[in-house]
C-alpha cells in the first residue's frame, strides 16, 4: 500500500513539464484520494481539517477522480470538476488557505449516492438519524432549490444555507440557523425537510450541487468524478502509506 501510495505521489509532484508517463502505469486502484484546504499545518492533521469530533466523515475519490486530478488543468478547474462551487473556492484562497490532495490507500467507501449518505447517517449520526430517515423520500424527490427557498423564507431568515455556513468558524456556530447534530436532533427542531438539508448542508458537506447520483456535478450540469464517503481520520494513522501534494495554481 504504502508503495503504491508513493509512485502516485511521485507522479503527482513532478514539475510542470517534465516528461511523464501515462496514467494507466500508476497503481490508480489502490490509492484514494481527498483534496483539504486550510491555513495552518493543524488543518492537515486530519482527512477533513475540521477534525475528528465535528467532521466524523470525509469525501474521497477514487480511480476516476485520481485520474482527473493527476491530468491537465488549473487547480481551480480540477477543483470545479469535483463540485467545489467557484465562490467556496474564491473565499478559501481569500482566508489564505491551501489546497492540498491527500493519497492514501483505497478502501470499502460508501457511494456519495442518497442510499450511502443515509447509511452513514445511519452509522455515524444515530441521534440524527430518526429525522433524516423521516424525510428521505422528500430529500429524494425535491429539487435543491425548492428545499433552498422555503429555508430562507422559514428558518434562515433570508439567509441561504451557503452563507450560514459560511459564517462558521471550523464547523462550529453560535447562530441557531447553523444546524449541527444537536441542533437538529434536540426537542426545539422540528425537523422539516429544509431544516435536515440544512444539517446535511453544515454537517456532512451536501451542497447546492449535490443530487444523489453518485458523482460530482459541475456549475453547468455536467457530470464530474464519482464520489465516497470514508470515516475522517488523522493522517498519522496511515503510518507511511500516507502523502499530501500541495496543489499550486
Amino acid at each position: 500500500a504504502a508503495a503504491a501510495v508513493a509512485a502516485v505521489a511521485a507522479y503527482a509532484r513532478l514539475p510542470e513539464g517534465a516528461p511523464r508517463g501515462p496514467l494507466t502505469a500508476l497503481p490508480l486502484s489502490r490509492v484514494s484520494g481527498r483534496v483539504s484546504r486550510g491555513a495552518t499545518l493543524a488543518a492537515f492533521e486530519t482527512l477533513h481539517p475540521d477534525g475528528l469530533a465535528v467532521k466524523p466523515v470525509s469525501w474521497v475519490v477514487g480511480e476516476e477522480g485520481l485520474s482527473m486530478l493527476l491530468g491537465a488543468g488549473t487547480v481551480e478547474e480540477r477543483l470545479l470538476r469535483l463540485g467545489f462551487e467557484k465562490r467556496w473556492i474564491e473565499r478559501r484562497r481569500a482566508a489564505g488557505e491551501a489546497f492540498r490532495l491527500a493519497l492514501f490507500p483505497a478502501e470499502a467507501a460508501e457511494p456519495a449516492t442518497w442510499d450511502g449518505i443515509f447509511n452513514v447517517v445511519r452509522e455515524t449520526f444515530p441521534e440524527a438519524a430518526p429525522k433524516v430517515l423521516a424525510r428521505a423520500g422528500e430529500l429524494r424527490a425535491l429539487p435543491f432549490a425548492e428545499l433552498q427557498a422555503r429555508a430562507t423564507a422559514g428558518y434562515l431568515r433570508g439567509a441561504s444555507y451557503f452563507e450560514v455556513n459560511e459564517a462558521a468558524m471550523a464547523g462550529a456556530s453560535e447562530d441557531s440557523r447553523y444546524l449541527s447534530t444537536a441542533r437538529l436532533a434536540s426537542e426545539q427542531c422540528e425537523g422539516r425537510v429544509e431544516e435536515v438539508r440544512g444539517w446535511l448542508y453544515h454537517v456532512l458537506g451536501l451542497s447546492d450541487l449535490f443530487d444523489g447520483a453518485g458523482s460530482t456535478v459541475l456549475p453547468d450540469g455536467r457530470r464530474g468524478v464519482g464520489e465516497f464517503l470514508i470515516r475522517n481520520r488523522r493522517v498519522a494513522d496511515f503510518g507511511e502509506a500516507f502523502a499530501w501534494v500541495e496543489l499550486t495554481p
